[in-house]
């Protein structure tokens, strides 16, 4: 039973060394001063998506403007 308790935490000290990364090379972010947003702003980009309004944007923009990187123009978005 002592050559299974030692097989255990042999086991166990090698997964514990070889996943865990020593403190001090993990960053902080102590100094940074995030800006917040209000709570109004909050609820607004945190509305569920409606699908009117987004058939309203899509329709309402020209077909040949704006051609994403992958050749696809609000042509082909209107159209499927």
């Amino acid at each position: 039973m002592e050559d299974f308790a030692k097989i255990k935490q042999g086991i166990v000290n090698f997964f514990t060394h070889h996943f865990s990364v020593p403190e001090t090379y993990r960053p902080t972010m102590g100094d940074i001063d995030f800006i917040h947003i209000s709570n109004l702003d909050n609820v607004m980009l945190s509305a569920l998506f409606l699908v009117s309004k987004i058939a309203l944007v899509v329709s309402s923009v020209d077909g040949n403007e704006s051609p994403r990187p992958d050749g696809f123009n609000f042509t082909f978005f209107i159209r499927f």
